[in-house]
């Protein structure tokens, strides 16, 4: 799909809608191209502790976590928002 229309998803609780937030997305294949977009994907974003995650992922793949004997709730405060 390319739109440049964002996609709007409804956050509900039972049959009221809580809170609706307008979503822009681009999605890449394995070679990082481009195969779809919603909404104006040039714009700024600014993840902040949405990716706490992804950041604590490198803590991990790269053995810094393991060569640090550090214990599981080291890992789970890094990925705790």
């Amino acid at each position: 799909m390319k739109s440049r229309q964002p996609w709007i998803v409804d956050v509900s609780r039972g049959p009221l809608v809580e809170s609706s937030h307008h979503v822009m997305v681009a999605v890449v294949d394995e070679r990082s191209v481009q195969v779809g977009y919603a909404g104006n994907i040039e714009f700024p974003t600014f993840p902040r502790s949405a990716i706490k995650m992804l950041q604590a992922l490198s803590f991990v793949e790269t053995g810094a976590y393991e060569s640090f004997s550090l214990p599981m709730q080291s890992l789970a405060l890094a990925c705790a928002s």
